[in-house]
């Protein structure tokens, strides 16, 4: 039964107010099974419960491999991060050269929404080094009911340079927002536009 604000879905330093405890988690945990098993030493064990083990996957189609995280969960320390280093550690890119990366709150967005842009923050102190040392090429993002996509990021708001001509590689991780769909509901946009922003 899901009540809302106060559950133990959100991580401590969470600044959503009263917007979700948990809501971007609670439905999609209860009512998908997810790809691949989960291991147990990944098992999220902050509340305890059997439904949370899907919070956080990965698996491959394609020349993609595809990282799910959980926004909704702890970050800093312990099973997710330990998940998402190991598997953006694993990835064979000769078998899939491509690595896409998905949360529900963005870690990049031109919206003027103050709690959004906290935890942002949060999310790219940690997930960055990770995004560089993995060459992670896209993450992709809910939440806002925009859309918008921002150049390949290599640091906070730091667009990446010219492509490497001689290895082929472009540094940095491009990062869209894509939650537009089932909301008429949209933040407003942060103007004058800022130069990280491709289209929006």
């Amino acid at each position: 039964d899901y009540r809302g604000y106060g559950m133990d879905w959100a991580p401590l330093w969470w600044s959503g107010g009263k917007d979700s405890g948990g809501e971007c988690g609670v439905p999609f945990s209860n009512l998908f099974h997810m790809p691949i098993p989960l291991r147990s030493e990944f098992l999220p064990k902050a509340t305890g419960r059997k439904n949370t083990r899907n919070l956080w996957y990965s698996f491959k189609k394609g020349s993609i491999s595809y990282v799910m995280m959980s926004t909704e969960s702890d970050l800093s320390s312990g099973p997710q991060l330990k998940f998402l280093e190991n598997t953006l550690q694993r990835v064979n890119r000769d078998e899939t050269p491509w690595i896409v990366f998905t949360g529900h709150r963005p870690a990049y967005t031109s919206t003027a929404d103050p709690p959004v842009s906290i935890d942002a923050i949060y999310y790219r102190k940690i997930l960055e080094p990770l995004f560089r040392k993995y060459r992670v090429d896209v993450a992709f993002w809910g939440h806002q009911h925009q859309y918008e996509r921002l150049c390949a990021m290599v640091s906070d708001f730091t667009c990446a340079s010219e492509k490497n001509v001689t290895s082929g590689v472009t540094l940095g991780t491009v990062h869209m927002v894509v939650g537009n769909a089932g909301n008429t509901y949209m933040d407003p946009w942060i103007y004058p536009e800022p130069k990280y922003v491709k289209y929006r």
